[in-house]
């Protein structure tokens, strides 16, 4: 298993340069975060977005690899893609295990979310409706969060969110919090603070930078904390 998450994870290296290669402009966020659960690092979250294109044209993808370090050292990779300068849902992948692995993808056509689900038991496909300007989102993802952000910056406090593992729409209640000051390898980031509720994860903590990039994400009932290693370049 350990093998087949440093195949995922090269992977996406492989992905992410191509993806700079082909790309007119720098990418909008890229790094890792150390994952912790009850003060202990159990992995990283190593990820990018980039957007390509411009105008309506515009696609803005972000791809990331989750690696635990457990017994397993099991690894989940992440895409989800965006469409437009109001970033309308288009399609998402989540592969988990390495090849043979568990993998569920799902295209957005309007309001309509087709989804494929392929694991060791077979196959399903489903299709569901979603409200207009739903996300794509992980609650477990971090940087995914970005999006969440930015819909927040435009105004936007009750936000329909469509859930990939689960193939389903929910929605998350943002409450905008007081700013706090985030320190990022020994440099003090004055970040705008979210407290979100509702699903998927129920409560949880967002800080952003001026750019809506994510700086930390906590979930305080299970005690996770996803925390940058760097600050945004």
């Amino acid at each position: 298993m350990r093998r087949s998450g440093a195949n995922l994870l090269a992977g996406l290296a492989a992905t992410l340069v191509g993806a700079a290669g082909a790309a007119a402009q720098a990418p909008i966020d890229e790094g890792t975060f150390r994952l912790v659960v009850d003060g202990r690092e159990v992995g990283t979250e190593r990820f990018v977005i980039q957007a390509r294109g411009s105008g309506a044209s515009e696609e803005t993808t972000a791809t990331g690899s989750v690696t635990l370090d457990d017994a397993a050292g099991q690894a989940r990779t992440t895409s989800v893609q965006f469409s437009g300068l109001d970033l309308r849902p288009a399609q998402y992948t989540v592969s988990v295990g390495g090849e043979g692995g568990d993998r569920l993808s799902g295209r957005v056509a309007g309001r309509r979310v087709s989804a494929r689900i392929v694991s060791s038991t077979g196959e399903n496909v489903r299709e569901y409706l979603v409200s207009e300007g739903a996300i794509i989102l992980d609650g477990m993802v971090a940087h995914q969060h970005y999006f969440l952000a930015r819909r927040v910056r435009a105004g936007e406090t009750h936000v329909p969110v469509i859930v990939p593992r689960d193939a389903r729409q929910s929605w998350i209640d943002v409450e905008i919090l007081p700013n706090e000051t985030i320190t990022v390898a020994g440099t003090p980031i004055d970040c705008r603070k979210l407290r979100l509720s509702g699903e998927p994860g129920g409560v949880r903590l967002l800080w952003t930078d001026d750019a809506d990039r994510v700086i930390r994400f906590e979930i305080p009932d299970r005690k996770f904390v996803a925390e940058r290693t760097a600050l945004p370049k």
